[in-house]
């Protein structure tokens, strides 16, 4: 739930800002389609760019991350869990939680408004003879006043509304009709219930009714009716008052404003360059709510290349599985490589893998009897140290080897010296020439991502400094703690690795056991648990 508020927050923050642009350099504007679009796709715009952020690549260099340190590797295997600090009281009395529960009821209860008066209009609408016009459903009502728009049915009160003045209302609602602006309406109420509590998304509701009052009386005058004489009806309404935040009504916004804008001399299109204002806001969201990916990539060592005619004909077959170290279980979806070239396969669900190498290296054994075919393999898995393996055969028909590679469970440290630190902006890809060594040759992708914290590194700073802030700790410490990320990105197996202060252990177990949830480690698509240590100094 924490990541729900981190995006409500993030998507507040965007409709902030652009309708920011609205107020400033369109409202005033009568190119009011175009303002239209440009309402909507603020409102579309701040919702997608925190749900889909662009993300862009931090390569992470195979074997380099994972610590190698026999001891730290071991004391995290050893470790016993720590346990969980006040589980149960904790969780109730958060922050977190309690401000979870206050969105969950503002957003129950706008909703609720929002159902009670659709379910209130259409039991009017089917409960009370209708009236054809054309395309138009008439309902008559004496319950409101004002005349009003509730998708394709036009409401009005017979005893106070004279047929003449009949002809300009219904002018009036054809327009809101006939544009499909239940539409906009349907989704800004919509977006009510999610963003209740920020006032902007109030604002964007408001200048939309108001966008739509100034395309529906622009559309009523292009009809040739007198200015005059509809603005007097306009004001003869006024004794009415508001249905529902779903309707059109007539008098919507009706103000000095609205009069203005019936006679404003039409602005030229060119200032619908005007628009172009949103632009640098899109592109300092797209680069705020911006996300690295993490690559894991095997280290290029490309082969000394051999003459054609010293190169060997024949194919070295190799066959063998991949487990664990530690209790011998198969993992499945292994990178194996080839080193130096794009060569490569995954282990199956047991294990197993054959790969071909197309171009062995080829040397004559000490005896100088016989051949012998070498060929170097790189086998990664996220969450577990990079193995390289250097396989030989002598030369025969068909050389085939097989083997058995056991994978040691790694250990990822995070160093706030430099994994906090804000990431630079996102570079553009660097688009990189191989020549394919074969044509029918494999090319092999290495597809390991990274758990990532959301909004990454140096949001988990933030966290961590302000979770530092609010924990009291007397003493100052130093701890090293550990943890594993699971398969649904929950923080577990907490250990406390080193340490020189109780207050500071418990503090720093509260920290980690207080982590939202992170995106969970993959390899090739499939959720992984991963290893991490993490240093906290207080």
């Amino acid at each position: 739930m924490n990541t729900l508020l981190f995006l409500l927050t993030e998507a507040s923050v965007a409709m902030a800002l652009l309708y920011a642009v609205y107020w400033f350099f369109l409202r005033k504007e009568t190119f009011f389609r175009a303002n239209r679009f440009y309402l909507l796709g603020a409102l579309l715009l701040s919702v997608f760019l925190p749900l889909f952020p662009f993300r862009y690549t931090v390569w992470i260099e195979a074997g380099s991350s994972p610590t190698t340190f026999e001891a730290l590797t071991e004391a995290f295997r050893n470790v016993k869990p720590e346990e969980t600090i006040a589980q149960g009281t904790s969780a109730i009395l958060s922050p977190a939680l309690l401000l979870t529960m206050i969105y969950l009821a503002g957003a129950a209860l706008v909703f609720s408004r929002l159902l009670i008066q659709s379910v209130k209009l259409l039991k009017i609408a089917f409960s009370t003879k209708i009236f054809k016009s054309d395309d138009v459903n008439l309902v008559e009502n004496n319950r409101y006043l004002l005349p009003f728009s509730f998708f394709n049915f036009v409401f009005y009160n017979p005893d106070i509304h004279k047929q003449e003045d009949l002809a300009v209302i219904l002018a009036h609602e054809r327009v809101h009709i006939r544009e499909n602006h239940w539409v906009d309406l349907l989704f800004t109420e919509l977006l009510t219930v999610v963003f209740w509590f920020n006032p902007f998304v109030w604002l964007f509701e408001r200048s939309i009714k108001q966008n739509h009052e100034y395309l529906a009386d622009e559309g009523v005058l292009a009809q040739g009716r007198s200015v005059n004489r509809y603005q007097t009806l306009l004001i003869n309404q006024l004794m009415g008052v508001p249905v529902a935040g779903i309707t059109n009504h007539l008098i919507f916004a009706l103000n000095a404003t609205r009069f203005k804008m019936m006679t404003k001399k039409k602005h030229s299109k060119i200032r619908a360059i005007r628009l172009a204002w949103a632009l640098p806001v899109v592109a300092a969201l797209l680069v705020a709510f911006a996300e690295p990916a993490y690559q894991t990539r095997t280290p290029e060592q490309p082969r000394t290349p051999q003459p054609a005619s010293e190169q060997s004909p024949k194919k070295f077959t190799i066959k063998g599985k991949v487990v664990t170290k530690s209790d011998g279980k198969p993992l499945h979806g292994a990178s194996v490589i080839i080193q130096g070239t794009s060569v490569g396969t995954i282990t199956d669900a047991n294990g197993e893998f054959t790969l071909v190498d197309p171009h062995p290296a080829e040397k004559e054994s000490p005896e100088g009897q016989s051949t012998i075919l070498s060929c170097n393999l790189v086998i990664s898995y996220i969450g577990f140290e990079t193995l390289f393996i250097q396989s030989n055969v002598s030369g025969s028909a068909a050389p085939e080897r097989h083997l058995t590679a056991e994978l040691k469970e790694g250990v990822y440290h995070i160093n706030p010296e430099t994994d906090f630190k804000v990431p630079p902006p996102p570079a553009k890809p660097k688009q990189e020439k191989q020549a394919a060594e074969n044509e029918m040759q494999e090319v092999f992708t290495v597809v390991e991502q990274m758990p990532a914290f959301p909004g990454g590194f140096y949001k988990l700073g933030e966290y961590i400094r302000e979770k530092k802030s609010k924990e009291k700790v007397l003493t100052a410490g130093k701890i090293l703690v550990g943890f594993t990320i699971d398969e649904q990105g929950k923080p577990i197996n907490i250990k406390i690795l080193k340490s020189d202060n109780d207050a500071a252990r418990q503090a720093a177990i509260a920290i980690v056991q207080g982590m939202p949830a992170w995106q969970p480690g993959k390899q090739r698509g499939k959720p992984v648990p991963v290893n991490y240590t993490l240093p906290l100094e207080f």
